[in-house]
């Protein structure tokens, strides 16, 4: 007997949930040396060099969480200091860093993913879950731009959080789709 719709997405949600609480506490980034033109190594751009006792070279996700709203906090401040300075927004913005500003939008990504979570209790506001949905991977995908641009690489953790959302707007997208199809199909009968 095949498993209705509605039971198929909580177990969907479930799953993403757990997925997604289960990568905060998993490794989900390591610090690798970058290299400058002239091929000498280079610590990474965030994190001061490691020494046997200070910095880890691997990141549990709460902590990539909590070194993310810092460097999107400093992002902010240095963007609205540097404007404010200078009297023109678009100047403030040339010295905030491409990594910085993806870094503050990959952090954004986790209190959309719960207000996401939480909106999927009641059937109402669907316009909302899905734009949270859209707005939630586009901010995860800015961690992978962030990835390229500086030296940290992502481990599982990472991969467990990116498929966490996913696993849990997948029924939303679902959903989207086929109401879709189905405006579509109307209007192409009439």
């Amino acid at each position: 007997m095949p498993i209705p719709r509605l039971r198929s997405a909580i177990i969907c949600r479930i799953v993403g949930i757990i997925l997604f609480c289960a990568a905060l506490l998993l490794p989900s980034c390591e610090v690798r040396p970058v290299e400058r033109e002239i091929g000498v190594p280079q610590v990474n751009k965030f994190v001061p060099p490691p020494t046997a006792s200070s910095v880890p070279r691997e990141f549990k996700g709460y902590q990539c969480a909590g070194l993310a709203l810092f460097v999107a906090l400093f992002a902010v401040e240095s963007f609205v200091l540097n404007s404010w300075a200078a009297g023109s927004i678009s100047v403030g913005m040339k010295s905030v860093q491409l990594s910085m500003i993806m870094c503050a939008l990959s952090v954004a990504a986790l209190p959309m993913f719960v207000l996401f979570t939480v909106l999927n209790i009641t059937p109402r506001f669907s316009w909302l879950r899905r734009g949270l949905a859209v707005f939630t991977l586009i901010c995860a995908s800015a961690s992978v731009v962030f990835f390229s641009e500086t030296g940290c690489r992502p481990i599982l953790g990472w991969y467990a959080w990116i498929a966490g959302i996913l696993i849990s707007i997948t029924p939303e997208a679902i959903s989207t789709f086929k109401s879709f199809v189905e405006d579509v199909e109307t209007t192409v009968s009439n």
